[in-house]
């Protein structure tokens, strides 16, 4: 962040370091009570929830227990079981819920809300699709089940302007045993999280064990299939090993490669009207990088090509970007950059507005002003996936039926690689 021409970062590195030990602290402090709870139980006593779905157990755990701060959905588990008050959350602009890319129905999966500097939030309260509720606990994290029907499963948080959603996959049939790593990033910042795709996870989060170079990361959000990962405040840039570990089986290590960004501007104040330079370096990779660098301030700052934008870095030794801005009026800004994963890329906009115009063909009433709206704001801003994806959960949300409906799950699948 930039702020009156000056270089702040949103977290920086000590008090990074001081969430990131604080959690996983927590982390460690309510495993261990959790099983001295358990081991002075005798017998356990355990709370059975009706469902006819099959559900993965994690060793150690006992299959039918509800975890506190997990709620049910009741399409997925019947009626909620009742909880404890939580004292609800100071919910500041910004904050942020994070979802596994995919869930699988009726499995546990596990999410993280976060506050506008990036801070896990407890007692943040999270309500889904169907008026089902759940609230993190003092990780900032928060387990729960999802629907039992496939489906888009759509997020908010309660009492504030923030909201998320993904996609519930049925369960897949005759998966091999064990752990497997599909896809990830084979770049990955040391500042900011990334997703692992694959099978044999697990939904409560800390069950998953992810390492980065010998180092730990921290799983903010889980499925069976998919993880949002944090690297750990230690991490180092440069070649590392990514260790995946489930249960105690793993599928091995595999190569990636740690970098940071770090933003800077030569001209400390910019006037109205006057001409600047924002450099991004790359550190930890002589690679040409892709950078999306987003402006949080377009009333006091313009970039050249437009509020949200995508640059190559140089590559070589020096290996930076450069982003063209002029000033507008007096006032503090900010910009905030992050690295493009290499293994997702580029949303395919392309294909999405081929799949909106086939929807447009077979759109009827109201539907037909809204798809134009759409397709002119495609046509205007085409970097900006984020918001024509939100704008396509929206109509999602009214279950378009059809081969139109279908047609609108796909251009909103191909806005999710963003």
């Amino acid at each position: 962040m930039i702020r009156a021409g000056k270089i702040c970062i949103r977290m920086d590195v000590r008090s990074r370091r001081l969430a990131h030990k604080l959690l996983v602290a927590a982390a460690v402090w309510t495993t261990v009570l959790s099983a001295c709870v358990a081991a002075a139980q005798d017998p356990p006593k355990t709370a059975t929830r009706p469902t006819s779905t099959a559900q993965a157990t994690a060793p150690g755990s006992t299959q039918g227990q509800t975890p506190p701060g997990e709620t049910v959905p009741r399409k997925a588990q019947g009626k909620a079981p009742a909880k404890r008050p939580t004292k609800p959350a100071s919910l500041a602009p910004g904050a942020t819920i994070l979802l596994a890319t995919k869930l699988v129905a009726g499995q546990r999966a596990t999410l993280a809300v976060l506050d506008a500097a990036g801070r896990l939030m407890p007692g943040a309260v999270v309500e889904f699709t169907g008026g089902e509720r759940v609230t993190t606990d003092q990780t900032g994290r928060a387990a729960f089940t999802a629907p039992v029907e496939p489906g888009v499963l759509l997020a908010r948080l309660v009492d504030h302007i923030a909201n998320a959603s993904t996609t519930v996959i049925a369960p897949a049939p005759n998966l091999p045993d064990g752990v497997q790593v599909l896809d990830y990033p084979r770049v990955i910042s040391v500042s900011d999280r990334f997703v692992i795709d694959g099978f044999g996870f697990r939904g409560d989060a800390d069950a998953n064990r992810i390492l980065l170079g010998d180092r730990p990361a921290l799983v903010m959000a889980a499925s069976p299939i998919a993880l949002v990962v944090l690297p750990g405040p230690d991490a180092e840039e440069g070649p590392a090993q990514l260790v995946v570990e489930v249960g105690g089986r793993s599928p091995g290590p595999v190569p990636v490669t740690l970098v940071s960004l770090r933003v800077m501007a030569p001209k400390k104040e910019l006037l109205p009207g006057e001409k600047g330079k924002l450099i991004v370096r790359v550190r930890g990779t002589h690679q040409r990088l892709v950078i999306e660098v987003r402006n949080l301030s377009p009333r006091v700052v313009g970039l050249a090509k437009g509020n949200v934008q995508r640059v190559a870095s140089s590559g070589g030794e020096a290996n930076f970007a450069e982003i063209d801005m002029h000033g507008l009026r007096a006032g503090d800004f900010s910009v905030s950059v992050r690295l493009v994963p290499v293994a997702v890329g580029l949303p395919d906009v392309e294909a999405a507005r081929q799949r909106l115009l086939a929807a447009r063909r077979l759109a009827t009433g109201n539907w037909q002003e809204r798809l134009d709206r759409l397709l002119r704001r495609l046509e205007r801003d085409p970097q900006d996936a984020l918001q024509l994806r939100n704008e396509l959960e929206k109509m999602l949300a009214e279950k378009p039926e059809g081969e139109f409906g279908r047609m609108i799950e796909a251009a909103w699948r191909e806005l999710l690689k963003h």
